[in-house]
């Protein structure tokens, strides 16, 4: 996902703390259904440990910003569907198998921010 050609017209969904900088930070894979924030800036493995999140059809924004913020405060990369109509289609199982259900994709660099992140999803009230 090394694309950083952005059109704000593929996504419908941004985060509600989404900061002009935050431009800067984006990356878009090929088929534009994920939107990718590089908070790190250090390449992401192909194979290392994710952290995959769900929503529904009521909470997606809520889940999106709470991610956003932790991420962004954590220098931590992640993506998500940026449309809302794939993310609703995606929720309601008509994705691939191994698709289905992820709506956020966070990519800690380390088993320790593996766990940490882990830890402050939780704080969150397990709203997360």
């Amino acid at each position: 996902m090394i694309n950083l050609n952005y059109q704000s017209s593929d996504t419908s969904l941004l985060p509600s703390d989404f900061q002009l900088e935050d431009y800067k930070k984006i990356a878009r894979d090929s088929k534009k259904r994920f939107l990718q924030f590089c908070f790190s800036n250090a390449e992401i493995p192909d194979q290392g440990f994710k952290i995959h999140i769900s929503a529904t059809q009521i909470n997606y924004q809520v889940i999106l910003d709470e991610v956003f913020d932790l991420c962004k405060s954590n220098l931590i990369d992640f993506k998500y569907i940026s449309n809302r109509e794939q993310l609703l289609d995606n929720l309601a199982g008509k994705d691939d198998l191994w698709a289905s259900g992820k709506f956020i994709t966070i990519y800690p660099s380390s088993l320790d921010d593996f766990k940490k992140v882990i830890v402050k999803l939780y704080e969150n009230n397990g709203s997360v």
